[in-house]
């Protein structure tokens, strides 16, 4: 192994120096577009020299002197080989492989015999196909089982021979293949069919697929065009005349060698079969004719399938003619020809050869072989070439073949070719340059400013294209020129992107004025609009870069108070944007604007006074309709100067519609608004409902009003209005004032007033009921002392009205000349009755009272003596003892003739000296001074002694302590109030204070 590696490190080094030495139109070998890497080194495995070469799918077939047929598989990284034949006699001429790689056609031959071979994808024992057993196959042609199932892959193909005939095989799939004769092509003189390809292009649910089947026989292109499931079966139809068949005669002077197709690599294998072929070669030894293939077109004739097909003459890539080229491959962009001494490639654009590696610089004399073992192929489904020199293949590396097209287009014109083969920005620079170098001598400036803009290159410099251009007066191709500019420049660029892009809206804005003039004179107002659209569209665009204090005052400066609003809005201003359209006057776009849920709500209290006078009913709905709501304090300064008369009074109508939103609808309590409403409904006096609703309704939960009555009192009386005045003087408790002011309205509005008096003072009660007595005497009395009985009528009602604050003795004080009292009689009777039924209800009521104490004496009486059952497990409420113990000693004294158990209603029971601490504590300092002097006492004195004294003493303890249950009473609660320190803990609490 040490041996192979250091020949195969030989070797590689040898195709390196083959690159300089070896390449003619290339002075370096980093600047090669081609190189050779060894692929394969001892391929033959030592199953003698390799014959033949195919590859497919990643895999390399070799076909040996031995008669061996070996594979490498670079998918699984395996190498499987099968023997032909033992005979040292017989000799691999041909070798055909699908471009799967899973079918294999070998043609052998023995003395003159010749045999064809299948040989499958599991690569076993090859199978003899007798029906083609002398028969000298010279190309094949694989088709595919049906267009609508590519993926099955290829079932069938179409052999060529030497004698012109065309075969076909079928099954091969299921290996139960059949051969049959399918035509004959007419030739002149002994020509083989030297080259087939099979093209399908398609078919359709109802159709068959069509097929193209290429047939190079001599110096003619024979074109089959039909339908039919395979390529086969399409053949089969062609004596039936249901395939359209045309000669094309190619411009050779010798017969074809090699017809090749070239097919765009793609990933999946299935697909790059199937991929549409985009250019054809054929070689001769007259020259190669090339051409593209297009097979998006539907036409009945083979030939529009072919395109821009040419001949190169053999004598522009191979002028000395010393040996003519034994293979042909293509690739995307170039030819690659095998000489028996070279590899040669050439550019298809420029029809010049690129670049020559010499065979010798990579190859050695195989011993035993009578000439060096050569061969070139392409993989159909990656696209790899490969190249068999002696035991070795080799992979040609052309990822780098589109290197220098830039140059080939460049050279010959064709800038928007070259352009994408521009690998560099200096590539790039040089194709714009001379292009619009070509346009500007053609005088079309705009095109070539816009290809000098695009130009990144210090020469020329911007100054020196600017100059250029600007000396031409031509303002549209130097607007052109810094647009271009302008999308070169990166985010680095920022200075340069400003100053740029500044000019340009200069001329911009100047055309626009430009073409505003032509209008105003009778020019064409497309162009002006066009140039309008312009300067928008450029704002929006270059908003980023743009400085926005220079931008403002240039279009300022210009008059572009559109443009302003345009600019605000691609700036997302929108304070600016609102402020230039308030200026405007455009409410609606206003509104738009501040209804946006991303706008500071802030803008909607700043031009809301703007905006109020300007559009008052759309502006109050936008305050109504506002989600979240807005806050009416932070709007009170916009409405405050409608609270004047001189004001508008559709505006003020607006206000008052939204400050009774906010009270009526969202329920606002805040004084301010409430007080404000006020002084709007005041001013007109066709809101006089509104405003008495108002002021009866606008009150707190606990009556009192959210306004301030005596400036609203202030206010109606400015404007005179009186049914709000009485309302206003009763609510700040001027009710002799509001009777007075009710009275010169009407008297039952009086009536209505004095009755939603609610206060306890008496006198002033009966004052304002006599206040409109009095009114209904002077206003129907008679002056004769006669008086109406309507006249007493209406005063009992007003009795019964006031619930008996007014007597009937207070009204007849009333009469100045009472001198009969006939039409007072019933009144006056009416009212004693109502006296009697208020004596008799007031005895009833004391008989009760009177009746409920003595019952409640007895019960006292009776509670005193009550006993009550304790269990002995009963404990003392206050310090959870068992009544049968004694005491805790912090109770208090206890024994002698002071009681050892107190019992509550409550069914509390205390132990008598946890009683009396209890009641101590919840008393006063003078009551709990007298409760411990009594309990002293009382455990002191003995029950033998001094009984009276004894009692008396228990009685008045009991006074203290057993009124009521310590645990259930009213002093308890007034604990609550109680602060947990006083002035005893003064020094405690000032040692935690914070210094």
């Amino acid at each position: 192994m040490a041996l192979l590696d250091e020949w195969n490190q030989e070797i590689s080094g040898i195709v390196a120096e083959s690159n300089v030495s070896g390449s003619k139109n290339g002075a370096e070998a980093t600047g090669s577009l081609f190189s050779l890497d060894i692929r394969l080194d001892f391929a033959s495995q030592g199953r003698g020299h390799a014959v033949g070469l195919a590859c497919s799918s990643s895999k390399i077939f070799l076909a040996t002197s031995k008669n061996f047929l070996i594979r490498h598989d670079e998918n699984t990284g395996s190498i499987s080989e099968v023997m032909l034949s033992k005979s040292h006699e017989c000799k691999i001429r041909r070798l055909f492989v699908d471009p799967c790689g899973h079918h294999i056609l070998v043609l052998i031959q023995q003395g003159l015999y010749l045999e064809t071979y299948y040989i499958g994808s599991d690569f076993s024992k090859p199978v003899p196909l007798k029906d083609l057993k002398g028969i000298n196959v010279t190309s094949v042609a694989w088709g595919m089982q049906t267009a609508l199932t590519r993926g099955a892959g290829y079932s069938s193909a179409v052999l060529g021979t030497d004698t012109g005939e065309v075969y076909a095989v079928s099954n091969i799939m299921v290996k139960k293949i059949i051969v049959e004769r399918l035509l004959e092509i007419p030739r002149k003189g002994k020509s083989p069919i030297s080259g087939m390809v099979a093209i399908p292009l398609g078919g359709s649910t109802t159709e068959a697929q069509r097929h193209l089947l290429l047939v190079l026989c001599g110096t003619h292109l024979h074109m089959f065009l039909g339908r039919g499931e395979t390529v086969v079966s399409m053949l089969q139809k062609a004596g039936r005349g249901d395939v359209i068949t045309k000669l094309f005669d190619l411009p050779i002077e010798r017969d074809a060698a090699q017809i090749q197709l070239f097919r765009p690599p793609t990933i999946s294998s299935r697909e790059a079969v199937l991929a549409d072929p985009t250019s054809f070669a054929v070689l001769s030894t007259s020259g190669i004719y090339y051409g593209g293939v297009n097979l998006r077109q539907q036409t009945d004739d083979p030939m529009d399938y072919l395109t821009s097909h040419k001949l190169l003459p053999c004598g522009v890539f191979n002028r000395q003619g010393v040996e003519q080229p034994i293979s042909l491959a293509m690739t995307q962009y170039h030819i690659v020809l095998l000489y028996p001494s070279k590899l040669q490639f050439i550019n298809i654009e420029s029809r010049g050869t690129i670049q020559e590696i010499l065979v010798e610089s990579f190859a050695s004399p195989m011993r035993g072989a009578a000439a060096l073992p050569l061969g070139l192929c392409r993989d159909a489904v990656d696209g790899q070439l490969l190249v068999l020199a002696g035991d070795d293949v080799y992979e040609i590396d052309h990822s780098n073949e589109d290197r220098d097209m830039w140059k080939i287009f460049l050279s010959r014109g064709d800038y928007k070719s070259a352009l994408p083969f521009c690998r560099t920005a200096s590539q790039r620079n040089a194709a714009y340059l001379q292009e619009a170098e070509r346009l500007f001598a053609e005088q079309d400036y705009k095109q070539a400013a816009t290809l000098f803009g695009k130009c990144t290159s210090h020469v020329p410099t911007f100054d020196e294209i600017s100059l250029r251009l600007m000396g031409l007066g031509d303002g549209a191709a130097m607007r052109a020129f810094l647009e271009a500019r302008l999308s070169t420049l990166g985010k680095n660029d920022r200075v340069q992107s400003t100053m740029v892009s500044t000019w340009l809206l200069e001329l911009l804005l100047d055309n626009a004025n430009k073409n505003a003039l032509l209008k105003n004179t009778g020019g064409v107002s497309d162009q002006e609009e066009n140039s309008e659209d312009e300067v928008k569209a450029f704002l929006w665009k270059f908003v980023r870069i743009l400085d926005s204090k220079t931008t403002i005052s240039i279009l300022e400066d210009y008059g572009r108070h559109d443009d302003l609003i345009e600019y605000a809005r691609a700036r997302g201003d929108d304070e600016a944007e609102v402020e230039l359209l308030m200026r405007k006057g455009d409410a609606e776009r206003v509104f738009e604007i501040l209804r946006k849920p991303s706008v500071n709500r802030e803008l909607v209290y700043k031009y809301a006074g703007n905006l109020l006078a300007l559009a008052p009913s759309q502006t109050v709905f936008s305050w109504m309709d506002a989600s979240p709501p807005l806050d009416p304090l932070r709007l009170l300064p916009s409405i405050l100067p409608y609270a004047d008369q001189r004001s508008s009074q559709s505006a003020r109508f607006e206000v008052a519609r939204y400050l009774k939103f906010c009270v009526e609808v969202r329920g606002v309590v805040e004084p301010a608004i409430h007080d404000f409403y006020i002084s709007i409904l005041c001013i007109d006096e066709k809101n006089s409902a509104e405003l008495l609703q108002l002021i009866k309704q606008s009150k707190n939960p606990f009556g009192a009003p959210l306004y301030d009555p005596v400036r609203a009192l202030r206010l109606c009386s400015l404007w005179q209005r009186k049914d709000a005045i009485v309302l206003l003087l009763s609510e700040v408790g001027m009710w002799n004032e509001a009777i007075d002011q009710a009275l010169s309205i009407s008297t039952e509005y009086a009536k209505e007033i004095a009755s939603e008096y609610q206060g306890d003072d008496d006198d002033l009660r009966k004052g304002i009921w006599l206040k409109i007595v009095k009114h209904l005497i002077s206003q129907e009395g008679s002056e004769q002392g006669h008086w109406t009985r309507d006249l007493v009528e209406s005063i009992g009602g007003i009795m019964e009205d006031s619930n008996e604050s007014v007597l009937i003795d207070d009204v007849l004080d009333l009469f100045p000349s009472l001198q009969k009292m006939g039409v007072f009689k019933s009144l006056i009777c009416q009212n004693l009755n109502k006296y009697s039924q208020s004596i008799d209800q007031k005895k009833s009521e004391m008989r009760i009272a009177s009746e409920s104490n003595r019952k409640l004496r007895m019960a006292v009486s009776h509670l005193g003596k009550a006993k009550v059952r304790a269990s002995p497990k009963s404990s003392c409420i206050s310090c959870a003892r068992l009544l049968t113990e004694r005491p805790p000693t912090a109770a208090g004294p206890t024994g002698g003739s002071l009681p050892s158990i107190y019992t509550f209603p409550t069914g509390n029971m205390y132990h008598g000296a946890c009683l009396c601490f209890e009641a101590a504590k919840l008393g006063t300092e003078q009551s709990a001074a007298i409760i411990k002097k009594l309990s002293k006492q009382l455990a002191l004195a003995k029950s033998t002694s001094e009984v009276d004294t004894i009692v008396r003493l228990k009685a008045e303890l009991e006074k203290q302590i057993a009124v009521q249950d310590p645990f259930c009473s009213e002093n308890l609660a007034m604990l609550v109030t109680k602060p947990f320190t006083d002035d005893s803990c003064s020094e405690r609490a000032t040692s935690w204070s914070i210094k």
